[in-house]
């Protein structure tokens, strides 16, 4: 358990600390998010134009960038591989195509994505 020196050491590194993401992938899209909750100023760099980092596919062949194929499905279930807090819709098959795996964020909760990667100072 944190004392209340130790709480309020953390409360001004985290409001006085930036920090920079790189990549808008299913890991950076998670570290933006819990970053915010913990009070940091957070940027995010992604060299595309596009989120969702290796699950979105794409036909063309661009040097640097990864890509799913057409027809890939995650091997692990939509329970094992869910955020837990924006788990996929029971709808979803257990094992998902690409497509659904792309945002997580977009499932139930468009406008969170929006207000995950504005600024703090911003509001939707």
């Amino acid at each position: 358990m944190f004392s209340s020196k130790q709480s309020e050491t953390n409360d001004l590194l985290s409001k006085s600390k930036k920090i920079c993401v790189i990549g808008a992938g299913a890991s950076g899209i998670n570290a933006i998010k819990e970053c915010r909750a913990e009070g940091f100023d957070v940027v995010c760099y992604e060299q595309s134009n596009f989120l969702g980092g290796l699950w979105k596919y794409r036909d063309d062949d661009v040097d640097g960038l990864a890509s799913v194929m057409r027809s890939t499905i995650i091997n692990s279930s939509k329970e094992m591989s869910a955020y837990s807090d924006f788990p996929p819709p029971p709808e979803f098959p257990n094992y998902m195509h690409n497509t659904l795996m792309v945002s997580p964020f977009l499932w139930k909760k468009p406008k969170i994505l929006v207000e995950l990667l504005l600024p703090p100072t911003y509001s939707t």
